[in-house]
């Protein structure tokens, strides 16, 4: 029976093992993994240890590519499902439309252990996008930020539910708005008043929000 000889740190790449079977390099997987399936010099493998040794390996390869995804910003839910499909698709995994169960499933698990580790959370999206997009001089009102996040998959419930939280409101942010625009419209003209809405209202603020700052 196929045994474990050798199990090393890789050189370049310290979270992950490169484990021997019989003498020879069989599979590179991560440490998680490692732990999780107790493997050691010395276990002997079955043809199904070792075809989950390959699904494993595979798995820790691509959850690694999603924490480094994750690391450059926080993401939502159908940002990493859109994001581990591709990397499938790059790798011709799952393409077939009988595997596309197989795929599912391994998508859900990736997002189910990343939310069961507060790594993903679109609650706690929300709130930051809320957050980035309501900074500055020329913040967005509440409707194109829904929409924005509506682009990602999150409910417009939790982003409103997110934006609650925040304390923020509309009137406020369209005061600094109009507060760095004003100089560029002359209100008087009945054309630069229409284009001063429209842009407001591109910002995401709504006619009744805009309508108190021409009183």
């Amino acid at each position: 029976m196929p045994t474990i000889t050798s199990i090393q740190q890789q050189k370049k790449n310290h979270s992950r093992y490169s484990v021997f079977v019989d003498e020879e390099f069989y599979i590179g997987i991560d440490e998680d993994s490692l732990i999780r399936l107790s493997l050691k010099k010395g276990l002997e493998l079955t043809p199904q240890d070792l075809t989950k040794l390959k699904e494993e390996s595979f798995f820790g390869l691509i959850y690694s590519k999603v924490l480094d995804y994750l690391s450059r910003r926080p993401r939502s839910v159908r940002e990493i499902e859109q994001y581990v499909s591709q990397k499938l698709y790059d790798r011709e995994v799952f393409v077939d439309s009988s595997e596309q169960e197989q795929k599912s499933a391994f998508i859900a698990r990736i997002v189910e252990d990343l939310i069961s580790r507060s790594y993903l959370d679109d609650h706690e999206f929300a709130r930051w996008w809320i957050g980035q997009r309501t900074q500055g001089k020329k913040p967005l009102g509440l409707s194109r930020i829904v929409s924005e996040l509506v682009q990602k998959g999150v409910s417009p419930e939790i982003t409103k539910r997110a934006w609650d939280q925040s304390q923020l409101s509309d009137s406020f942010l369209v005061e600094t708005v109009v507060e760095t625009i004003k100089d560029k419209y002359d209100l008087s003209d009945p054309k630069q008043k229409t284009r001063f809405i429209n842009y407001l209202q591109r910002r995401g603020f709504s006619w009744e929000t805009i309508k108190t700052m021409l009183q």
